[in-house]
């Protein structure tokens, strides 16, 4: 038969495995994909245009002129057209080109694009070009 250590040396070993047997064990979560941001819609910005559009600072229906440029007394309204320039056209209408810009409101005398409605002090001779 076994002696009494040898029998307690298996119950000890096997109380071990039980003991082993029921250790409690935390599960370990599974990491699950984190939530994809939403689209966010971007909206479109106002960015200034360096191609001019026509009839900017043309005078509306009321006759009055736009941008805080009134139309100067006796002075007519003409609309650009390809080749003209302000020098030409102050030749054409016996005035100056700063006369011409300052009555237009132009910043740069030369940045007439054709389609534009300025003022002129009368009906150039030739057209202006």
């Amino acid at each position: 038969m076994l002696s009494g250590w040898r029998l307690a040396l298996i119950g000890l070993l096997m109380l071990l495995c039980a003991a082993c047997n029921l250790e409690r064990r935390t599960p370990i979560p599974i990491p699950t994909a984190a939530p994809l941001p939403t689209a966010t819609r971007i909206l479109p910005t106002a960015i200034p245009s360096i191609t001019p559009l026509p009839g900017v600072n043309a005078p509306p229906a009321g006759g009055t002129a736009v941008l805080n440029c009134p139309q100067p007394s006796g002075w007519v309204t003409y609309v650009v057209r390809t080749g003209d320039s302000l020098g030409a056209l102050a030749a054409n209408t016996g005035t100056t080109v700063a006369a011409l810009a300052q009555a237009n409101c132009l910043d740069n005398p030369d940045t007439l694009f054709s389609g534009q409605t300025i003022y002129l002090p009368r009906v150039p001779i030739s057209g202006g070009g």
